[in-house]
């Protein structure tokens, strides 16, 4: 059985056969540079790298609670693995104290990022992300709901601005669209 310290909800179910299986696509795009995807190749490509080879949906947690949709018959060679659950939460990124916080159920995002010391001055509030701890997926943290053990908040920096070059563009900008009033002006006169 499960120990009290087992994650459950971390939980996994790797059976080796058939893992083995080539992706063919998955290989093609990692010898193109991502620039030179397009989006649905970029999107397949990420999802597929995040993918763990041979993974069984299992729901260990509804398994110990009797789900038998969940019991599945071992084969030669399968694995399970059960992490000790974490007590933590990584948060990373412009905080003022990066690293971890001790996890609190039924907590979000804002929640970490306080504990962590607030935002830095250089944070890019806007694009904070959550990023699951199972799927590696990113969501932002409005969207991300209660964190759980082995999810990690991300919190951007602000980009610089070069505002040298933000004037330079604007004058430009305003210089042709006085060019093409000017040259509109002169063309109806005649």
């Amino acid at each position: 059985g499960f120990t009290d310290e087992a994650s459950l909800h971390e939980g996994q179910f790797i059976r080796s056969k058939g893992a083995e299986k080539i992706d063919l696509e998955f290989e093609r795009l990692k010898l193109i540079p991502v620039e030179d995807m397009t989006k649905t190749e970029y999107a397949y490509f990420k999802t597929k790298s995040r993918e763990v080879k041979g993974s069984v949906v299992v729901n260990f947690e509804d398994l110990v609670a009797g789900d038998e949709l969940q019991n599945h018959i071992l084969e030669n060679g399968d694995r399970i693995v059960v992490p000790k659950r974490r007590q933590t939460i990584s948060v990373s990124g412009s905080v003022t104290h990066p690293g971890l916080v001790t996890y609190l159920p039924g907590k979000y995002a804002s929640y970490y990022i306080e504990r962590a010391g607030g935002y830095s001055s250089s944070a890019d509030r806007g694009g904070v992300r959550v990023i699951n701890g199972i799927t590696g997926e990113w969501e932002p943290a409005g969207r991300a709901g209660v964190i759980v053990p082995g999810d990690e908040v991300w919190i951007p920096e602000r980009p610089e601005r070069d505002w040298w070059k933000f004037a330079q563009d604007a004058v430009r900008f305003a210089a042709s669209v006085a060019t093409v009033y000017l040259v509109i002006d002169q063309a109806t006169r005649n």
